[in-house]
C-alpha cells in the first residue's frame, strides 16, 4: 500500500472514506504527530496508488491487517465514512491488536442493499452525476457558497480514484454483513463523532452505532455536515487527540 507517515510515538492508523483523499485527514495529523506515528494508507487504486484487478475485498482487509501487524504494538484506528466499516471489521476480526477506535461519519454497513447496489449502478452507467449532489450530500446547507477553497477540496474526493475503483470498494462494502448486529462483540473503547446535519452518514446512525457499542463516546457537532475536517476541524481534531491520550 502507498503510505504517508507523520510523526512519531504509538501508531495511528487513519483510513479515507470512499471517495475521499488521504488530505481530508491531514487535519488530525497536525495535532497527533507530536505523540503519535500517523499512517496513512492509501487504498488501492486511491491516489495514483495502483488498482487490484480483479478487485477484492478480503484481500484490501487482508493488507490493511498486514500494515497494523507491521507497528507491532497495539495501534489506534481512526475511519472516515465509509471506510469506519473496515475500521470495525478490524476490531471485530480481532486478528490485529487495537488500542482504540475513533468514527468520524460512521457507516456500520447496510441491513437493507437494493437501494444501495441500485446507487452503485447508476453511477457505473453515468445515469447519476455525482458531482451534482455530492457537496449537498458532504456539507451543511450553505456551507459551499460561503467557502469556495474548501467546496473545492471536497469536490476533488470523487477523483481520487478512477470511479470503477471507488465503485469497486463501496459496492463491496454494501455486500458484506450489516456490522451493527454485531457491535456488542467491540471490546476497545470508541468514538463515535458525526455532525448534526450530516446527509450522508445520518447523525441517528450514529446514535445507533454508540447505543450497540459497549464502550462508547457520542459526540454529535451542531450545525455541521459530513466533511467535520472541513466544517469542524479544530473541534474533531481536538476530540480525537483527547480521545487518543
Amino acid at each position: 500500500m502507498d503510505l504517508q507517515i507523520f510523526g512519531q510515538g504509538s501508531p495511528v492508523l487513519l483510513l479515507h472514506g470512499v471517495p475521499t483523499r488521504r488530505r481530508a485527514l491531514h487535519f488530525l495529523v497536525h495535532g497527533l504527530e507530536r505523540d503519535h506515528r500517523c499512517v496513512l494508507p492509501a487504498l488501492p487504486g486511491f491516489e495514483g496508488s495502483t488498482p487490484l484487478d480483479p478487485y477484492d475485498y478480503d484481500r484490501v482487509q487482508g493488507l490493511l491487517e498486514e500494515l497494523v501487524l507491521a507497528q507491532e504494538e497495539p495501534v489506534d484506528v481512526v475511519g472516515f465514512s465509509g471506510s469506519t466499516y473496515r475500521a470495525l471489521q478490524l476490531a471485530l476480526d480481532r486478528r490485529v491488536r487495537i488500542r482504540r477506535l475513533v468514527l468520524l461519519g460512521a457507516m456500520p454497513g447496510f441491513a437493507e442493499k437494493e437501494a444501495p447496489l441500485s446507487f452503485v449502478a447508476d453511477i457505473r452507467s453515468g445515469a447519476l452525476d455525482i458531482r451534482g449532489q455530492w457537496l449537498a450530500r458532504m456539507t451543511s446547507p450553505g456551507f459551499a457558497d460561503q467557502n469556495l477553497d474548501a467546496a473545492r477540496h471536497i469536490l476533488e474526493w470523487v477523483d481520487a480514484a478512477p470511479t470503477s475503483v471507488w465503485c469497486d470498494e463501496f459496492e463491496g462494502i454494501v455486500r458484506r454483513p450489516d456490522l451493527l448486529p454485531r457491535l456488542g462483540e467491540v471490546d476497545v473503547p470508541v468514538l463515535v463523532r458525526v455532525g448534526q446535519l450530516d446527509a450522508a452518514t445520518p447523525a441517528t446512525l450514529s446514535e445507533a452505532i454508540a447505543r450497540a457499542l459497549p464502550d462508547a463516546t457520542l459526540q454529535i457537532v451542531p450545525g455541521v455536515g459530513h466533511a467535520l475536517g472541513y466544517e469542524d476541524a479544530p473541534g474533531t481534531a481536538a476530540a480525537v487527540r483527547d480521545f487518543l491520550l
